[in-house]
């Protein structure tokens, strides 16, 4: 593991003549992701001894299979009979550090879930089904009993913020597993585009720093991604937990980085998970990534202060 100390990882910068962030990353925990297919897709996985939880290990590396009964949203699952992903490390960008905990969100949605039940969106994020998930399945899912010990229980703010001024969205909570807000998804401290450029202008602009992708599992478990426009192409719709102006659900930040939270959105039910959570900083269960040249931002400042 990465040797960490209070000054690395770096907190993020955000550029906006360019309109691009530069993170810190770090891997930890891990989660199915990459879809196994072709010949990759050998006897040993299709044919495998998998448990009751759909998992089975080949060769040292683990698989999950699932199947159309398995998925949220099953639109895009295909006509085979089982689909087969490969288990890897959850890469989360550092949103702050500061000198005891790392604030991270993972860098991709990970995973298809409804924030309130079908045809009922009444449920703010402390009573909705999603939060429930992320702190009891996706917890024991993702992480071993010592990476556990290493995620620090948060005080969740639900208070009004520029986008409810009036409102909160439900009453505060105790998480160790949680979505982000708008508040927190405007942060330019956090590596985010702020709200509006021109406050005389009412609506939220799109952001580079706010667009995501979804992993093949996602997908196949039910989140859309946009498969029409280069420019936006596989990115997702995921889920913050601030509520929307007209439903208690759930915003969501769209394909292009836009913040959408009126309430009336299509794919409403196919919105990806995407994580955030508090790490200790002297865990030794987390370590650093080095991003490739080809994911870092396209044009790099001329000038970087250390």
């Amino acid at each position: 593991m990465q040797q960490q100390n209070a000054v690395f990882p770096a907190n993020p910068v955000y550029y906006s003549d360019i309109d691009a962030t530069v993170w810190s990353y770090i891997s930890f925990g891990s989660y199915p992701q990459t879809e196994v297919t072709g010949v990759d897709l050998t006897p040993e996985i299709t044919e495998g001894n998998y448990d009751q939880y759909g998992d089975v290990w080949v060769a040292g590396a683990r698989y999950r299979r699932i199947s159309r009964d398995d998925t949220v949203d099953n639109k895009f699952f295909g006509e085979n009979d089982f689909r087969y992903f490969k288990w890897e490390d959850i890469r989360w960008r550092v949103l702050w550090n500061d000198g005891k905990t790392l604030f991270v969100l993972s860098d991709r949605g990970l995973d298809n879930r409804e924030f309130s039940k079908v045809y009922d969106r009444s449920d703010p994020w402390e009573t909705c089904p999603l939060r429930k998930w992320l702190n009891s399945d996706f917890y024991n899912m993702a992480f071993d009993d010592k990476e556990r010990e290493s995620i620090v229980l948060q005080d969740i703010s639900q208070a009004p913020d520029w986008f409810n001024a009036y409102r909160r969205s439900g009453n505060d909570t105790r998480d160790r597993i949680y979505l982000l807000s708008i508040a927190e998804a405007t942060n330019q401290a956090y590596g985010f585009r702020g709200n509006w450029e021109d406050p005389e202008r009412n609506y939220m602009e799109e952001s580079k720093s706010r667009r995501l992708k979804a992993s093949d599992y996602a997908h196949v478990m039910g989140a859309w991604i946009d498969t029409h426009y280069k420019k936006y192409r596989k990115n997702c719709k995921w889920w913050l937990r601030t509520s929307c102006v007209y439903t208690k659900e759930g915003s969501k930040v769209i394909e292009d980085g836009t913040i959408c939270g009126v309430g009336y959105t299509p794919y409403m039910y196919q919105g990806a998970v995407v994580p955030a959570m508090h790490i200790k900083l002297d865990s030794d269960k987390w370590s650093v990534i080095e991003l490739p040249d080809s994911e870092k931002p396209h044009r790099p400042p001329a000038v970087i202060c250390l």
